[in-house]
């Protein structure tokens, strides 16, 4: 079974914590928001939601989920049985059996519908993967090529050219184009940005297209589906989806530092679930040095999950030793101080 800790806080890969609702709420829960108060509404509520469709989820699960039946087609291994686990049938047919017990309706109905239901779970979770994906794509161009004059633009500057109804400026994320910073928060433009023309300058204009960097984004998730290297990295998905969480809620409490806030309450479990992710890699590390070449993808990618890992809190704590000296004493009551 190993050790208590750190699996048990990993076990389930979006529990209490989880990396990929981080960046669900950085990058498109936050779009719903009017104000800041709104974010208790639709965040805090949107937690509560998902917290009581998963106690329906298990409940379902005690009643509706024969034991013989779910091994057999979740674990044939177990008892003998040949063929590859099948847990979207093991979920349909305890939805089934439920909607069976419940409002006597056929088991084969209630199965169809609990596949409809996992199903569109899953294509709208990929959907925001997908999106995301390309975000991080949009991301990474305008960081290498943010000197030439394709990027380096200023971030709005389409917006007011954009043929929209009423004036209305350009919806965040169209064509590329994302929100416009805050001078304070993002370096400026090179004064004078490297001019491009011909076949690069194609290229670069090219690479702002929201639909290329979408079309990247399937690429390579289509290409780990067809390798399968997303069934070998799914067994190091719990501990970097915790992992990530830990590294937003650093963010987080970096980011309260700087409006000299309380950060405490987010500081505290981003150092519980870094350390414990952290451990978990190098459990996870020395497992796999023990079989290298069965285990090269897992190896490859626990190495640089924990270098990536390293560059970030380096990064973190010489933010945190960089901070303004009046940010360094906070009042007790955790109140902001005006400075």
């Amino acid at each position: 079974l190993g050790f208590f800790w750190p699996s048990l806080f990993i076990v389930i890969a979006c529990g209490a914590v989880s990396g990929f609702h981080s960046l669900c709420a950085g990058g498109t829960t936050c779009k719903q928001l009017t104000s800041e108060s709104a974010a208790r509404r639709v965040g805090y509520g949107s937690m509560l939601l998902e917290s009581f469709l998963a106690v329906c989820v298990i409940g379902v699960m005690m009643i509706g989920a024969q034991r013989a039946d779910y091994l057999q087609d979740v674990h044939p291994a177990v008892v003998g049985v040949s063929g590859k686990p099948n847990w979207v049938l093991g979920f349909a047919m305890a939805v089934g059996h439920a909607g069976r017990v419940a409002w006597n309706l056929p088991i084969a109905a209630g199965a169809l519908a609990g596949m409809i239901l996992l199903e569109g779970f899953l294509v709208t979770t990929l959907d925001t993967a997908i999106r995301l994906t390309r975000y991080l794509i949009e991301e990474i161009w305008r960081t290498l090529f943010d000197s030439y004059d394709v990027f380096a633009e200023p971030v709005a500057a389409g917006e007011a050219q954009a043929d929209w109804p009423a004036g209305e400026a350009t919806p965040i994320g169209a064509e590329g184009i994302p929100v416009a910073p805050l001078a304070a928060d993002s370096p400026p433009a090179p004064a004078f940005p490297i001019a491009t023309s011909g076949v690069f300058c194609w290229f670069l204009q090219l690479l702002r297209r929201y639909w290329v960097n979408s079309a990247l984004a399937v690429g390579l998730m289509l290409g780990f589906a067809m390798t399968g290297g997303l069934t070998a990295l799914w067994k190091i998905f719990a501990t970097s989806n915790q992992l990530l969480a830990a590294m937003v809620l650093g963010l987080a409490a970096l980011w309260l530092l700087r409006q000299q806030k309380a950060f405490w309450f987010a500081l505290v479990p981003a150092v519980f679930m870094l350390v414990t992710t952290a451990t978990n890699l190098v459990l996870m590390l020395l497992k796999f040095l023990s079989a290298p070449r069965e285990n090269i993808t897992l190896l490859t990618a626990d190495v640089l999950i924990l270098l990536i890992t390293s560059y970030l809190l380096m990064a973190g704590l010489r933010e945190l030793w960089r901070r303004p000296r009046s940010a360094q004493s906070l009042p007790s009551d955790g109140s902001s101080r005006k400075t």
